[in-house]
C-alpha cells in the first residue's frame, strides 16, 4: 500500500467509521486501554457457526486508533473464529493491508489487543 493510499484509507476509516456502536448481548467482548497514551476500544462479536457474524467497536482514541478499529471491524466479518483468535500482530497488519508508521503502532493495535481480551 503507497503512503497515498494509506492516508486515504485512515481518512476514510477515521471521518466515516464502520461498525461504531457495541452490540447488545454480544458472544464476545474485549476491552482494551492504551496506558501510554489513553486510547480506549471496545470490541464486541456476535458468532454463528464458528464465524464472525457481526462486530461492533466503541473508541475513544487518536485517529490512528479509530480507523484501524473500524477498518477491523469491517475485515473480519466472516472469518472464523479460530483463525481471528490466532493472527499475531504481524498478522493483524498483514490481514487489513495497512502499515502505520513504527510511532503509531502502538494506536493501530488497540484493537488487536481488545480482540485478544475478547477471546
Amino acid at each position: 500500500m503507497s503512503d497515498e493510499d494509506y492516508r486515504n484509507a485512515v481518512l476514510d476509516h477515521y471521518e466515516d467509521p464502520r461498525n461504531i456502536e457495541k452490540l447488545d448481548d454480544p458472544d464476545l467482548r474485549g476491552v482494551f486501554v492504551n496506558e501510554s497514551c489513553g486510547d480506549r476500544v471496545e470490541l464486541t462479536i456476535n458468532t454463528e457457526k464458528g464465524k464472525i457474524e457481526d462486530t461492533g467497536v466503541e473508541v475513544d482514541g487518536c485517529v490512528i486508533s479509530k480507523a484501524f478499529s473500524s477498518m477491523f471491524s469491517v475485515a473480519i466479518k466472516g472469518e472464523k473464529v479460530e483463525y481471528i483468535s490466532e493472527i499475531d500482530e504481524e498478522e493483524f497488519f498483514d490481514f487489513l493491508n495497512c502499515f502505520p508508521r513504527r510511532a503509531r503502532k502502538k494506536c493501530a493495535l488497540t484493537v488487536f489487543e481488545a480482540l485478544k481480551d475478547a477471546i
